[in-house]
């Protein structure tokens, strides 16, 4: 979960320097970095400390995350929209929409962590409420060893394919909020596509291609067609 925290704060740098300014990136950084040393010192090693001010700060962390990214992602639509000159690099474009998307699946995998069964703490300490996802390892138990229960990685793998996939995962949301979390997450464009400054880049982009050079069109044309039809039809014999 650190790891993936810390990949946030550097996925910021990956972004075109029109969607962030380095005071704010560094900033988002060293606030993650406070919280999540804080979250260690309160909870080292397993995470199995259920508190209350630890759950504000997770709570806290993962908002931040889900804040700046939201508004990462709404700057460059409308940057794409406006066609603004950094869109016009590929390389640029396609960095800044891979940067926005990783960093969504890792926010909404930090959701489902949090939220489900409690959190993380409730989990492994088996005194959290019902499960709102069920795992292949629920059903195959004896596929796991006693007592296991999902971590991180496993809902950054269903929040990977819920973004990635159009079809269901192979994890089943059984609370209604779960399903219209991954109902939210899969509404999400996959990737920041290209197209609005393509069209207006290369306006030939989805126009129907021109005929070549001599070619008969129009509607004198269908007409002489039409004429060299009927000299050349076969007449019918007596």
């Amino acid at each position: 979960m650190a790891a993936a925290v810390l990949a946030t704060g550097a996925l910021r740098f990956k972004l075109a320097p029109d969607l962030r300014d380095d005071v704010s990136s560094w900033t988002v950084v060293v606030l993650l970095v406070i919280l999540l040393a804080a979250l260690i010192i309160g909870d080292p090693g397993r995470i199995d400390r259920e508190s209350r001010w630890l759950r504000a700060l997770t709570d806290v962390m993962i908002s931040v995350i889900t804040l700046v990214n939201a508004i990462a992602a709404f700057r460059l639509v409308l940057a794409i929209v406006n066609a603004d000159p950094f869109t016009q690099n590929a390389r640029v474009l396609l960095a800044s929409g891979a940067a926005v998307w990783a960093t969504n699946v890792i926010a909404f995998a930090l959701w489902y962590w949090d939220l489900d069964r409690g959190g993380a703490a409730a989990r492994a300490r088996g005194s959290g409420p019902m499960p709102a996802f069920l795992f292949p390892e629920m059903v195959n138990e004896q596929h796991v060893e006693p007592g296991w229960y999902p971590t991180f990685v496993d809902y950054l793998h269903l929040s990977f394919s819920t973004a990635a996939e159009f079809s269901p995962t192979d994890v089943s949301a059984i609370k209604k909020w779960a399903k219209l979390v991954m109902m939210s997450e899969s509404a999400i464009p996959r990737r920041g596509h290209p197209r609005g400054s393509a069209s207006r880049q290369h306006p030939q982009v989805g126009t129907p291609p021109r005929p070549p050079r001599g070619a008969c069109t129009g509607v004198a044309c269908l007409r002489a067609k039409y004429s060299v039809l009927r000299r050349h039809k076969p007449t019918p014999r007596s």
